[in-house]
This record gives C-alpha cells, sequence and structure tokens, in this order.
C-alpha cells in the first residue's frame, strides 16, 4: 500500500517503485528511490547589524538564500511582544529598517520568500536604539481623507514620521516597502 501525505512548507518528493527479485514471474519487493522535486523555502541563517546604527534606524543585513525572491522583516519592542510590525518584500540586503523609538530595545526576525512560499521567521536578534538628544515630535494639524482605495494622511510639523496599518485593529502592524507616497 502507497499513502502519499501532503506536507505544508517541507520538501516534497517524488517516489518512484521498481521492480526487483523475480522469481517465476513473481514480484518479491520493489526498490524504492525518491527524488525531491523542490527545496523547502529557508529562512536566512543569520540576521546582523551594519554600521551606523541611530536613535531611529537599524541597517539590517543577512545571507542571501537560494531561491529567495524577497525577504519580510518582523520587528517590535521587546517589552512589547504583542505589538509586532511586519515590512514586507524587503531585499536584497543590506536594508534600513527606520521609524524605530530612540533608547528602545528591539527583537527583529526574517523569513524568506520564495514563489509561493514563506520560511518561518528565523535569525533572530535584539538591540536596543541609541539615546540621542534628539528631540522627537509628533505630527501636528493631523487629517485623514479615504477615497475609494485611497487614504491621505496629511500634518503640518515638520521632521520624519512613520505610517504604519493593519486590518481592524488584530494581527501585526503592517509596513508595505514601496506601498507609500509620501510628500511633505
Amino acid at each position: 500500500m502507497l499513502r502519499f501525505i501532503e506536507l505544508h512548507n517541507q520538501p516534497s518528493f517524488v517516489l518512484n517503485l521498481f521492480p526487483y527479485l523475480r522469481t517465476a514471474g513473481a514480484i518479491l519487493g520493489f526498490l524504492v528511490i525518491s527524488q525531491p522535486i523542490f527545496t523547502q523555502c529557508a529562512a536566512p541563517g543569520a540576521l546582523w547589524l551594519n554600521p551606523p546604527h541611530t536613535s531611529t534606524e537599524f541597517i539590517l543585513d543577512w545571507a542571501h538564500v537560494p531561491g529567495a525572491e524577497q525577504y519580510d522583516i518582523r520587528y517590535w519592542a521587546s517589552l512589547d511582544p504583542n505589538d509586532k510590525t511586519i515590512v514586507t518584500n524587503c531585499g536584497p540586503a543590506p536594508f534600513s529598517l527606520k521609524g524605530l523609538k530612540k533608547n528602545t530595545a528591539y527583537t527583529i526576525e526574517i523569513r524568506s520568500k520564495c514563489g509561493g512560499q514563506s520560511s518561518s521567521w528565523g535569525g533572530m536578534l535584539q538591540h536596543t536604539t541609541m539615546n540621542s538628544s534628539g528631540i522627537c515630535n509628533l505630527p501636528v494639524n493631523a487629517g485623514l481623507a479615504i477615497n475609494g482605495s485611497e487614504i491621505q494622511i496629511t500634518w503640518a510639523s515638520s521632521g520624519k514620521h512613520t505610517i504604519r496599518y493593519r486590518p481592524a485593529g488584530l494581527g501585526d502592524w503592517l509596513i508595505p516597502a514601496g506601498g507609500l507616497t509620501i510628500t511633505n
């Protein structure tokens, strides 16, 4: 009896059965040869920082994974593991992770994207942003306008701000790579 089991995100194999040990026309057994037909999408083995890192930015680096077309970065303040943010489709390395809070410990993970597959999260890194004397200003006169599939967010203050979103307040926050057009 042969049983085929579907294993998600696992290597897939083709099984070839070849008859052997024939006696008087009867087959006494089979030789089984398995061949992989694709390789599992693996996470990068390590994630590290490149200088310079500042009070609001880390420059991340990792070794390329064969077959990976893009990468996702997931990060959170280490003291708040339930408030995760995912930056989609980053790569190739190095990648500048901006908009971090000063003097804050962060946990960062990475995963590979190979065709329609994503690896598990890996390459965990923990590091704290610097405590600079710079002033972080909140946006002034912030406004929001929705027009069909477009959301326009405006503010009057100068400086750098991070925009992120999540569906209905649930799940991880998302920052789409290249998905935002910011004018000031």
